[in-house]
């Protein structure tokens, strides 16, 4: 499976700001009267997590690597991508040290220029990130 991008010092901690939520995994059905009964919808609750605009900066070059990486077709290709973002891929926990997750991409990552120089070492990017859990 592939893993998060290591290359060209690809940021490995995740920023602070990271949104959590958890799917719902309850069903609540209101009674004639009474109280209303919940029961469990399903066993497995999917968490996602969002990277608000304007905490994951990303460098010209951090930034070619993660388009080249989330298109690469072949996952045991170099750089080992996810096939346009369909395939999971493992990266470390930074809520929890010694955790690794199963994430997939929700949507595509989106750019917002910061520094738009025109040589890609000094060029800046914010990138929002939408990513959810894979249960395994």
């Amino acid at each position: 499976m592939p893993s998060w991008p290591t290359a060209n010092s690809m940021p490995q901690k995740w920023p602070l700001g990271v949104v959590e939520a958890t799917t719902d995994g309850r069903i609540r059905t209101e009674m004639d009267a009474g109280p209303a009964k919940m029961r469990r919808r399903f066993t497995v609750e999917v968490h996602t997590f969002q990277f608000p605009d304007g905490t994951f900066i990303l460098n010209g070059q951090q930034r070619s690597d993660l388009i080249a990486w989330y298109d690469a077709a072949d996952p045991g290709g170099d750089p080992g991508g996810i096939g346009g973002g369909v395939l999971p891929f493992t990266w470390d926990d930074a809520r929890f040290s010694g955790d690794t997750l199963t994430l997939r991409f929700v949507s595509r990552p989106t750019f917002r220029a910061i520094v738009p120089d025109a040589a890609e070492a000094s060029q800046l990017f914010s990138v929002s990130v939408e990513l959810e859990t894979v249960p395994t």
